[in-house]
């Protein structure tokens, strides 16, 4: 490849990498454009999982799709870890010295020449890239800084991403309790409708009001009010399952989807909340909460009316004394 079209490549680069909002568009597309300025056989982009800490494939060309599924190798072992801990890319030029020094450099088959160079974002390694050839010496010394240049370039992709699910992560967050905030809730709530309308399977949301918070404001005033919103939050974040929802929907009420759950998935779930909340003995945080459940059938009703008729289940608890469920079926009778 030329030097004029090289470079216009990069720049076009640089500027998806400064308009992306999709991070798997953007990689797929870094590595397409690596392997036709490195004229590679393959290159695979191979990031450490935290929890596991091995080397995953995240993307790749010239990889099958089995293989690519399957990989995995110690990123704390051979050369591999070499250049990932050191942070110094290296090329090897031929099969024979792949063989003698680095057998773990070799991917889905052996190639002539592979080097590979480490995906730094500031102080943190998150992989490396891997390029192979059929040519022998195929990454000289000037070759091989096209390659950290491209790593470098996925670096930045991936600060990036992590930068804007930051962002969004604090966009959709309730600064008081850290779950979602009413907004956010909404989206999810709509994204769930549409989901069990292509699923045909039922769902049902809880609306959760603390009761007596105007009494316990008046007696502790705001700061205590504070804390117990964020407690009861915690509680009904850690009582929930993990499939579940939560978010604060009011100054003092909380709300909750539960995926592929009917009435008396719903009315046990909703109970124990109930029960949980009511266990805490503490005075300024003890408290109980007036819960309206619905189960709805895919498409039984829009979100306007099912947000109605829940605020009627609440104060239907609220008058029955408090401290219990009321449960609409997914019909919307009682």
């Amino acid at each position: 490849m030329d030097e004029s079209r090289m470079i216009d490549e990069l720049c076009g680069l640089l500027r998806e990498v400064a308009a992306q909002r999709h991070l798997e568009e953007t990689m797929h597309d870094l590595i397409l454009v690596a392997a036709d300025i490195l004229d590679c056989k393959h290159v695979a982009l191979l990031v450490v999982d935290p929890e596991s800490e091995y080397l995953k494939v995240k993307s790749h060309i010239g990889l099958s799709h089995t293989f690519a599924m399957s990989f995995k190798r110690e990123a704390g072992v051979g050369t591999l870890a070499e250049i990932l801990w050191t942070g110094r890319a290296r090329a090897f030029a031929t099969k024979a010295e792949q063989e003698c020094e680095c057998a773990d450099m070799t991917l889905e088959a052996p190639l002539e020449s592979v080097a590979a160079a480490p995906v730094v974002c500031g102080f943190r390694t998150l992989g490396l890239l891997h390029v192979g050839s059929e040519e022998p010496d195929h990454f000289p010394a000037e070759r091989l800084r096209l390659v950290e240049t491209f790593a470098a370039l996925i670096a930045l992709a991936m600060d990036k991403q992590a930068l804007l699910d930051a962002c969004d992560k604090l966009r959709r967050a309730d600064e008081l309790t850290g779950l979602l905030n009413h907004r956010a809730f909404f989206e999810e709530l709509e994204e769930e409708a549409k989901r069990t309308t292509r699923t045909k399977l039922p769902f049902s949301v809880l609306l959760m009001d603390i009761d007596n918070t105007k009494e316990k404001c008046r007696t502790y005033g705001n700061e205590v009010m504070g804390m117990l919103i964020r407690h009861v939050g915690g509680v009904i974040g850690e009582t929930l399952r993990s499939t579940d929802t939560t978010g604060r929907y009011g100054p003092d009420e909380f709300a909750a989807i539960l995926p592929g759950t009917g009435a008396e998935g719903a009315r046990e779930i909703a109970e124990r909340v109930c029960e949980k909340v009511a266990e805490t003995t503490d005075e300024k945080l003890s408290s109980t909460v007036s819960i309206g459940a619905i189960s709805c059938a895919p498409g039984a009703m829009t979100i306007p009316a099912l947000i109605e008729q829940l605020k009627v289940a609440v104060f239907k608890a609220q008058r029955a004394g408090r401290n219990r469920v009321v449960l609409v079926d997914r019909t919307g009778k009682q």
